[in-house]
C-alpha cells in the first residue's frame, strides 16, 4: 500500500513538473497574445455599437486559417519537452520498466493536453472581462456580425453563422474543449513516437506538417478535397463536418465529427503501440534540461 501512495504521489509530481513549468507560463503569454490580437476587432465593432459581446468566441477563432496558423506552432512548443528524458526519469524507467514508463508519459499527455484546452478557453475569455456577456445566447454583436459583412470592415475574424444554427455558447465550447483537445492529444503522442524514434528536433519539424497539410487543404477545398481528411487541424472548425457538395467546395463533402474522433482514437492507439516497441528496443539518452 505504502509503495502503491509513493507511486501515486510521484505521479502526481511529475505531472506538475510538466504542467507548471517556465513553457506552460510561455505558452499561456502566447495564447493570451493571439486571443487579444483576434479580439480586438470584434471589442471596437461591440464598442461602436454600445452592446456587450459573447465572450465565447474561441469556436469562430478556430475556424480561422491565420488563427489556427499562429495555435498549431503554440501547442508544437507545449510539447517541445517530449520525450521528457531529464535525469529523474532515469530511475522510473529502472523502477516501472520500459513499457510502463511510457504508458505513464500517454496517460500525462492526455492530461496536459486538456490542461493547455483549459488554458486556451480562459485566454480567449479575458480580453473581454470588461465588456463581456456570460450567458448561453450569441447576443447582438455576435449575430449581427455573423449575417451581415460587418466583420469585413472591422476586420475581425469571420462569424459562421453556421455554428450560431447548430451550437449555443456554452456547447460550441464544451465540445471544442473535448474534441480539440483529442486533436492536441494526437499532436503529443505523434511527438513523443517521433521524438522517441528520431530525435526530439525531428519531432518538432514533423508536428509542423500538420500545420502544412492544414494550409494546403484550406487552398485546395475547391479543386481536390480528400486532404480534408487527412488534416486534423483542419477539424477544429465546427462548421466543417458532414458538409455536402455546394457547387464550389469539397467536392467529396467532408468527415462527421463521429469519423474524425475514431480516426484520431486509432492513430493515438497505433502510436501508442509503436512508442512502447521502440522504448524496448532503445538506448535512453537522459538530459539535464526541464
Amino acid at each position: 500500500m505504502d509503495n502503491f501512495l509513493k507511486y501515486i504521489r510521484y505521479n502526481i509530481y511529475s505531472i506538475q513538473y510538466k504542467v507548471f513549468s517556465t513553457r506552460t507560463i510561455t505558452t499561456i503569454v502566447l495564447m493570451l497574445l493571439c486571443n487579444i490580437v483576434f479580439s480586438v476587432p470584434i471589442l471596437n465593432f461591440a464598442s461602436d455599437t454600445g452592446y456587450k459581446v459573447n465572450v465565447m468566441t474561441l469556436p469562430f477563432f478556430l475556424c480561422n486559417l491565420s488563427y489556427m496558423c499562429a495555435f498549431v506552432p503554440i501547442a508544437i512548443y507545449y510539447f517541445s519537452q517530449v520525450p521528457f528524458l531529464n535525469y529523474s526519469e532515469m530511475y522510473c524507467v529502472i523502477r516501472e520498466g520500459k513499457t510502463r514508463w511510457a504508458l505513464k508519459h500517454i496517460l500525462h499527455i492526455v492530461f496536459m493536453s486538456y490542461i493547455f484546452m483549459f488554458l486556451l478557453e480562459v485566454t480567449s475569455i479575458i480580453p473581454y472581462i470588461f465588456r463581456g456577456d456570460f450567458s448561453n445566447e450569441w447576443g447582438e454583436v455576435i449575430t449581427t456580425l455573423s449575417i451581415t459583412n460587418r466583420w469585413m470592415d472591422y476586420g475581425t475574424s469571420e462569424i459562421l453563422y453556421t455554428i450560431l444554427e447548430h451550437y449555443s455558447p456554452y456547447k460550441s465550447m464544451a465540445i471544442i474543449f473535448l474534441f480539440v483537445g483529442l486533436v492536441i492529444c494526437f499532436l503529443g503522442v505523434f511527438m513523443f513516437s517521433m521524438s522517441l524514434l528520431f530525435t526530439r528536433l525531428i519531432a518538432m519539424c514533423s508536428g509542423m506538417i500538420f500545420e502544412v497539410l492544414m494550409i494546403t487543404a484550406f487552398n485546395m477545398r475547391t479543386i481536390d478535397n480528400y486532404l480534408i481528411y487527412l488534416s486534423p487541424f483542419s477539424w477544429t472548425d465546427l462548421s466543417i463536418f458532414g458538409r455536402k457538395y455546394d457547387g464550389v467546395e469539397y467536392f467529396n463533402g467532408t468527415p462527421t465529427m463521429g469519423w474524425c474522433v475514431g480516426i484520431l482514437l486509432l492513430l493515438i492507439v497505433v502510436l501508442t503501440i509503436i512508442s512502447i516497441v521502440r522504448v524496448n528496443h532503445m538506448n535512453f539518452n537522459f538530459t539535464s534540461e526541464e
